[in-house]
């Protein structure tokens, strides 16, 4: 059994373009301005960061079940910029 041929369209050239073929046009100018500003309540551009007390450290270890949610409280914000602590 034998399929048919299929019918030659025939090959159609690409479109010729009608301008300077190495000319290629430049793209727009981009302006990218950055502005960060941080959650410090003092600086405003510094980010506050979470660090444990030494008094946290002790109750954990010490009061071991209960030290640990004294771990979770006792934890102090310091400002990675200006070093406010909250």
């Amino acid at each position: 059994m034998s399929y048919p041929s299929q019918p030659n369209y025939g090959y159609c050239p690409p479109p010729q373009y009608e301008g300077n073929p190495g000319y290629c046009p430049p793209p727009p100018p981009t302006i990218i301005t950055y502005h960060t500003v941080g959650n410090c309540p003092s600086c405003h551009q510094g980010f506050l960061t979470s660090q444990v007390s030494c008094l946290g450290i002790l109750c954990a270890i010490f009061l071991f079940p209960i030290g640990l949610i004294c771990l979770l409280i006792l934890q102090e914000q310091r400002c990675s910029l200006c070093g406010y602590t909250v």
